[in-house]
């Protein structure tokens, strides 16, 4: 499934998929992605990930345990994190 929020500052993102059951993760912006942080429930930096400001990024999360995961998307017009779940 996706998830698709439509946020007060015009920033539309969607991730998918949501739970996460393979190692990707699909990112889509309504404006340029400048970059992507995974950080586990604690707040500690997994990954990072420069966008090279397109639109769209795929993210490997090859070796990440099951679990809740905050996913940090900085855009041209802002910041959005969102909770995903790898099972």
């Amino acid at each position: 499934s996706t998830v698709s929020i439509q946020e007060n500052n015009n920033i539309n993102v969607s991730i998918s998929p949501n739970p996460v059951t393979a190692s990707k993760l699909r990112i889509e912006a309504n404006n340029a992605i400048l970059g992507v942080l995974v950080k586990d429930n604690g707040g500690r930096l997994l990954r990072q990930i420069s966008g090279g400001e397109t639109n769209s990024m795929q993210i490997d999360l090859n070796g990440l345990k099951s679990g809740l995961y905050l996913v940090e998307i900085n855009t041209m017009k802002g910041l959005i994190v969102r909770k995903i779940m790898i099972q």
